[in-house]
Formats: structure tokens, C-alpha cells, sequence
């Protein structure tokens, strides 16, 4: 039990203190000014973060600078600590301290835990024991001007660490819990150069802008204002000679099954690869509810499609409406007279008539030979239901289910008019994906975009094998995508069994059988990387939501969403509200609840249980176009709980994503009805803050999940350890420290 309550007490403090430098106040020098703040670190704002990190192979030189203000009236006296990975060595420090050169004092790991406990011990920041296993730079500064600002920069060199073959970059980016504000600015900026083509490139913890610079060259970049950093920046990548490379990490303890993730890619180009021949046909609704500024978009993105194939591929262009008529009605060379026709035939389209979905669909899938050895993809664009020939959804998706074969079919649903749950499994059922372009983004952009990504095919239909003696299963995404030029594959899932070996991708390229291996490490204990089974968990519950979705809720699908969801902090508007009436039927005392403070939230308890009870019956408007796109990211997320908000929008690009909260009429809703009456209804950008806040008061440490409640952080597991009473260790007690050791 003592080894459970200091562990709560340890983990969470640890989750917002700084990782960069920050600055103690020693001392409050006499003045005309009297001392008016305490000594600590509360008297010190960081208002700027900036981070540069060139790497070459696996060295890396880092530079942060920081800019510290101190906003009191007095006249400070201080100690300037950096943490930095064990065997870094400094190469530059840089600060202004009455125009002198300043030198920093370096101290073991050993030495700097004697300084992090004194400091804990005057009651400072317990948080500071997080950095207790690194090296430290030491500097006095004085003095520290009143209502003045003082900047660093600190540049180190250190080697990174190589896990599953891959190198890893963790980089000071949270700034003190005790800041009385957010940071003005905070960005990274990550230069890769390596001697081997570069393949995965891969940020648990960020959503990064990745741009690659030909075969062995990548810049990585982030960047946010008004923000509290809660992590560290964390970058995984690895180099391969084959045409695609791989690296294995894990995570496991106790008996139970463990963890895994396998990132594969064949890089930012084929470089001297041979181009993969792909066939596609370019299917648009021209419709009547299509007319207007929706077609001439849509035109735009075609053309520029067109225009961009390869001289090697195969193209049709079928229009539909309340009839389907294509171009050339077959598959034709992508010559240059060809495109020209095609050009023109776009330029002319009109729009009139109703929506025969169905026929488009089958259209399409039988221009392609079933026996060709070239992946076919139909991209698909259209702005509505079903309205003419067969309606309906279920024969729809039958139909494509035994016509489709080695087809994939991606759909973009234009506005909200459209039914989201045809659209999403029929993506499922081909291996493809759907996107969503609200009334006020641009289809010219999101399509171009896509197709851009999606112009060289390096790997069709993969298949992955692990190694004799090791068994996975609970895979996500359970059939993998194709692998193309400049993307990535991530799969999560869980292994039984332990062993070294390889993990073996098949698939087929210019219609010939190609295989790679990986050499993986599957132990049967590894805890570094506690962030793979939060990211397992995230796509395993957006599975069983979209179960619940498509087919109705049972109570298997709900009890294992709740389960996971409460013990990884796997926070929607569906799991929140699930949680939440789980609790009160189970009668979990108030001081173990989960989400609390969500289930005090009247509104926001309102509209979860609308988002949720949504799920299954709304397949068309807002609020459905809303939960599609919220899905469709947590079933592809590459990080855990990276929920989409207005400050840090994980759909990488998209406008607002409000889960489904701010499109809820709540005073109209049944949550209302149940509640006794209309409820208040706040803008979107309050539900979209209300909403960040609670996400942020759960945090996944160390492979277990901690709620905030009240003014303590209570271990999710704790529900089930009835009739055992908490112990308590003193802080700043010897018992303390020594456990802590």
C-alpha cells in the first residue's frame, strides 16, 4: 500500500514541472522596495521557449534559449538549473550578468539529486525529484532586476539513445507548474540529417509538421502560443537501406500481455525505386445540391488531380447524378491527349438531377480486372445521400463488400448532408479512408492534398508476421493500409509470448511479391515507453465505438469502452458520460470518482450524454459529420488521448473540431428533457476551453491513469481496492526520500 500512495504522490507532481531550465529565488535583496513575494520559484515567469536540435545520425546538438521575467518590484538573487541526459556536455552558455562571461558548473546525476532533495525539502517543488537521474547545470545569477527580463541559452551535445532500432530525441519542453501564465511562445525546430535513407519519423506527444528534404534530410517543427507545455517533446525515427524500414518498441509488466508498436515506412521518396503503375478513376457527384461554388471547387481539384498522375498510370472520370456516364468507359493511359480530354470534360460538367450513389459505386469497381496486378483506387466525391436507385445503406455496403476485391474506395463527404455511416464503411470494407470538408474549408485544398500523399504507391496490400513463438492479436488498424512514399504505417497491438526474432511485411509492388524484415525484441518486462498502451487503448475504444455506431450498444461493447477508457484516461464526450453514469450505478464514493468535476458540469454532462446517445442514431448533419471526423482520427491517431480541440487541433490542419458539443441544440435535446427543462448553452469556444480542462485533469504516468479530484490525484485502480484503507507517508520524511530513492 505505501508503495501505491507514494507512487500518486511522485507521478503526478511530475507531469507539469519544468524540463527545461528554470530559475530558484534564493534571496530577496534589501531595497526601497520591500520584499512583497516569497522565496521559491513563484516570482519568475518563463515567457519564451525556443528550441533548435540538428542531428546527424545519432548525435544531436541542442540549443534552447528561454526568457525569464521577473515581474515583482524587487531586486532577485538566484540558482539557474538545467537537466540534461546523463553524458551530455555542454558547448555553450550564454547569459547577461553585468557584461561578464558566465560559466556553468556541471554535476552528476548523483550530486544533482543531493540538490533536487534540499530543494524539495524547503518545500519548493516536489516535482523536482523527476529529474533526479539526470545530469545538471548549475549557475548563481545575480542580480535579477526588478520588473526585468532575463534570457539564456544553453547549446549541448549529447548521443541519443537507439530502442527497437530506432533513435530517440526527448527534449526539455514543459515549463513550471508555477507559472502565474501561459508561455507567449514556445518552438521547436528538429533538423535530421543521416548517412542511411531516413524511413519512420514519429512524435508520440506532438502533433509536428514533418517535412522531408530527399532520402536522408527532414525537418521537424512545432509551434504554440499561450500555452502551458505539460510534456516532453518526444521524436522517434529511424534509418534503413532497404526500399521500406521498420522498428519495433513494447511495453509490458506484470503477466499480463503486452504492448507493441510497429512503425514502417519507405521514406520521403523512391529515389531510384521503380514507379509503382496505379489505376484510378475519379467519381463526382454532380447532383443538383452540388451547384454553385461545391462543384466549381471540386472541378478545380480534379483538374489538378489529372495533372498530376503519373505517365505510367490508368484513369477514368465518371460523372453521376441521377444517372452515371463515364469519359472514355474504360481505363486509359494517362497520355497527354488523354488528359486533355479529361480536362475538358471536367471543365463541362453541370450540375442537375438526383444522387445515385449505388450505381456510381458499382460503375466504378468493374472498370478494374479483378486478376491486374496494379492497386486500383476510385476517389469519390460527393455531397449527399442516396437518393436515387437502391437507397439502402445496408445492401449499398453488401454490395461493395462482394464487388470490391483489392479496390479502395476514398470518400469525401462535402458538407453535411450526407449519410456518414455509408460513407465510413465503405472505407472500412476497402481499406481506404473517408474525409470530411465542412460548408467553410475547401475541397480543392483537402483533395489535392490527399492525392498528393497518395501519387506514389510503394507497398500494396501488407501483411504483417511476427516472430515464432509470438502472438498478437487485438491489432489497430486491423487491416493495414497501403504503404505509400512520404506516409507511414502505425500499428498498435498486443503480444503474448517473449523472444527476439523478425517481424516479417509482405506485399506486392509492379505485381511482384516483396518482403522486409524487422528485428524486434518483444521482452517480458519493458516500461519506458508508457505512452503505447494509452495509444492501443485510444484506437481500441474509437473500435468499439464505432461498433456501438454502426450496430447499436450492447452491454459487452459498453463495459470494455468504460473499462479501458477509465484505466488509460481515454477522455471523449462518449467515454466522459459513460464513466460517469457507470460510477453512480456502481455508487464509487466521491473521493474516487473519475471525472468528478465533469459530473458537477451540468452542460457539459448534458451534451456528453447527447454525443453519446447520437452516436448510433444520427448518420446525417452536423453533429454526424462531427463524430465521423472524430472518429476517423482516433481510429488512425499516432498519439495517445490527443483529443481535437480549438488550442491544439490534432486533426493536423482542419478547422475547430468540437467533438460534437457545440452543434448540440441542448435546450431541444432529450438530455434536457431528462434533466428537467432547458440547459444553459455556452458559445463553442467555452465548451471547446471546458473541455480542454478536463482532458487535462487526467493524467497517464507510468503506465497507470490518475484523475484529479478535488485538490488530490486519485489512481483510477483505487475503485476496486475495497475495504483497504490508505496509508500515509510523511513529506519530507525520511520514508519519503528513501522511497523515493
Amino acid at each position: 500500500m505505501k508503495r501505491f500512495i507514494l507512487l500518486l504522490v511522485l507521478a503526478l507532481t511530475a507531469c507539469s514541472a519544468s524540463a527545461a531550465g528554470f530559475l530558484i529565488v534564493d534571496r530577496i535583496l534589501p531595497g526601497p522596495i520591500p520584499p512583497s513575494v516569497p522565496l521559491g520559484m513563484t516570482s519568475l515567469d518563463v515567457t519564451m521557449l525556443k528550441a533548435e536540435v540538428t542531428v546527424q545520425d545519432q548525435v544531436a546538438t541542442t540549443t534552447v534559449e528561454q526568457e525569464f521575467e521577473n515581474r515583482s518590484g524587487n531586486r532577485l538573487e538566484g540558482t539557474f538549473l538545467f537537466p540534461v541526459p546523463k553524458g551530455a556536455r555542454i558547448s555553450q552558455f550564454k547569459m547577461d550578468i553585468g557584461g561578464k562571461d558566465t560559466e556553468a558548473e556541471l554535476l552528476n546525476a548523483d550530486k544533482a539529486r543531493a540538490i533536487y532533495e534540499d530543494i524539495v525539502r524547503k518545500m519548493r517543488d516536489p516535482a523536482l525529484l523527476e529529474y533526479a537521474g539526470r545530469d545538471l547545470y548549475k549557475v548563481r545569477i545575480f542580480p535579477i532586476e526588478p520588473n526585468s527580463k532575463k534570457r539564456i541559452t544553453v547549446r549541448y551535445v549529447h548521443l541519443l539513445p537507439v530502442d527497437g532500432g530506432m533513435a530517440n530525441l526527448t527534449l526539455p519542453l514543459s515549463t513550471q507548474r508555477h507559472n502565474a501564465r501561459p508561455l507567449k511562445n514556445v518552438s521547436l525546430k528538429v533538423s535530421l540529417k543521416t548517412r542511411s535513407p531516413l524511413k519512420s519519423i514519429y512524435s508520440p506527444t506532438h502533433t509536428v509538421e514533418i517535412r522531408r528534404d530527399g532520402d536522408r534530410a527532414a525537418v521537424i517543427g512545432f509551434e504554440a502560443s499561450e500555452i502551458k507545455p505539460e510534456s516532453d517533446f518526444q521524436l522517434f525515427f529511424n534509418q534503413e537501406r532497404n526500399l521500406v524500414g521498420g522498428s519495433v518498441l513494447t511495453y509490458r509488466t506484470g503477466e499480463a500481455d503486452g504492448f507493441f508498436l510497429l512503425l514502417a515506412s519507405p521514406g520521403g521518396s523512391q529515389g531510384n525505386a521503380k514507379a509503382v503503375r496505379k489505376d484510378i478513376t475519379f467519381v463526382l457527384d454532380t447532383s443538383g445540391s452540388m451547384a454553385g461554388a461545391k462543384l466549381e471547387q471540386a472541378k478545380r481539384a480534379l483538374l489538378y488531380c489529372i495533372e498530376s498522375l503519373n505517365d505510367e498510370d490508368h484513369f477514368e472520370v465518371l460523372r453521376f447524378a441521377t444517372d452515371v456516364e463515364p469519359l472514355f468507359d474504360k481505363l486509359v493511359g494517362a497520355t497527354k491527349a488523354n488528359r486533355q480530354q479529361a480536362t475538358e470534360f471536367v471543365k463541362g460538367l453541370r450540375t442537375i438531377g438526383g444522387t445515385a450513389i449505388d450505381d456510381a459505386l458499382h460503375k466504378a469497381m468493374s472498370l478494374h480486372d479483378a486478376n491486374s496486378e496494379h492497386p486500383y483506387f476510385v476517389i469519390f466525391l460527393t455531397d449527399g445521400r442516396p437518393t436515387v436507385g437502391n437507397t439502402q445503406e445496408e445492401q449499398i455496403v453488401e454490395r461493395v463488400k462482394k464487388e470490391a476485391g483489392k479496390t479502395r474506395i476514398f470518400c469525401f463527404g462535402i458538407g453535411h448532408d450526407l449519410n456518414t455511416h455509408l460513407l465510413d464503411r465503405i472505407t472500412e470494407e476497402t481499406r481506404a479512408a473517408s474525409q470530411y470538408v465542412l460548408p467553410e474549408e475547401d475541397i480543392e485544398v483537402k483533395v489535392s492534398n490527399f492525392f498528393a500523399k497518395v501519387k506514389e504507391p510503394a507497398l500494396v496490400n501488407p501483411v504483417v508476421h511476427l516472430p515464432e513463438g509470438i502472438r498478437a492479436n487485438l491489432l489497430y488498424p486491423s487491416d493495414l493500409p497501403d504503404l505509400f512514399f512520404g506516409e507511414q504505417i502505425v500499428l498498435a497491438g498486443r503480444y503474448k509470448g517473449h523472444g527476439n526474432g523478425k517481424i516479417t511485411i509482405e506485399g506486392s509492388r509492379n505485381g511482384k511479391k516483396e518482403t522486409f524484415t524487422v528485428e524486434a525484441s518483444f521482452p517480458e518486462n519493458a516500461k519506458e515507453h508508457d505512452f503505447i498502451p494509452q495509444l492501443w487503448a485510444t484506437r481500441r475504444v474509437s473500435y468499439l465505438l464505432d461498433q456501438i455506431r454502426y450496430h447499436g450498444e450492447n452491454s459487452e461493447l459498453k463495459d470494455e469502452t468504460i473499462e479501458l477508457a477509465r484505466k488509460y484516461g481515454i477522455v471523449t464526450p462518449y467515454t466522459a458520460y459513460l464513466i460517469i453514469e457507470d460510477e453512480k450505478a456502481r455508487n464509487v464514493p466521491v473521493a474516487r470518482q473519475s471525472l468528478r468535476a465533469y459530473g458537477e458540469d451540468r452542460e457539459m454532462l448534458g451534451r456528453s450524454r447527447w454525443a453519446y446517445e447520437s452516436l448510433a442514431k444520427e448518420k446525417t448533419g452536423a453533429v454526424a459529420v462531427d463524430q465521423s471526423r472524430t472518429q476517423n482520427y482516433y481510429k488512425m491517431a499516432d498519439a495517445p488521448q490527443a483529443a481535437p480541440s480549438g488550442k491544439n487541433n490534432a486533426l493536423k490542419g482542419e478547422k475547430d473540431v468540437r467533438l460534437g458539443l457545440d452543434t448540440l441544440n441542448l435546450a431541444a435535446s432529450p438530455a434536457a428533457a431528462a434533466a428537467g427543462g432547458s440547459l444553459p448553452t455556452s458559445s463553442p469556444a467555452a465548451i471547446v476551453k471546458r473541455m480542454d480542462s478536463y482532458v487535462a485533469q487526467t493524467k497517464f504516468v507510468n503506465g497507470k491513469n490518475f484523475a484529479q479530484n478535488g485538490a488530490a490525484w486519485v489512481d483510477t485502480e483505487t475503485q476496486k481496492a475495497a475495504g483497504q484503507k490508505p496509508q500515509r507517508l510523511q513529506f519530507n520524511s525520511a520514508a519519503y526520500f528513501d522511497f523515493a530513492n
